[in-house]
């Protein structure tokens, strides 16, 4: 969780939790998570934070959060392991985060480089 005393909170959703959220914000996530780069939707009081790896060739890539400092969360995109036996298969991997308040700056963890938003979603 991203959070502080006087902070905006963040907490990272789980793929089987975003069952529960409404038919938009799922229709979002599916179309933005195309999209390499930070995303964010505000629906219902709530900002939807998507950091996606764009299209990737088989599923064994992904994101991990390395770090969160205050308002700050660092994110790093992993490859296949070596040697890892991965199907052919296109995927699209992606970090979202539910919270309030102003959605946290989000830095690749190797190069320290803000990835940008692309602004607000629909």
């Amino acid at each position: 969780m991203v959070s502080g005393s006087d902070r905006p909170s963040y907490r990272l959703i789980s793929r089987g939790g975003e069952k529960q959220f409404h038919t938009s914000i799922l229709e979002w996530v599916s179309s933005a998570k195309k999209e390499r780069g930070v995303h964010v939707k505000e629906y219902e009081g709530f900002h939807y934070l998507l950091i996606a790896a764009g299209m990737k060739p088989n599923p064994g890539y992904r994101l991990v959060i390395e770090q969160v400092r205050e308002d700050t969360v660092y994110i790093r995109e992993l490859p296949p392991s070596e040697g890892m036996m991965t199907p052919q298969v296109v995927t699209y991997p992606y970090l979202l985060l539910r919270g309030k308040g102003s959605p946290p700056e989000v830095l690749d963890s190797i190069t320290g480089k803000q990835i940008t938003p692309s602004g607000p979603d629909p």
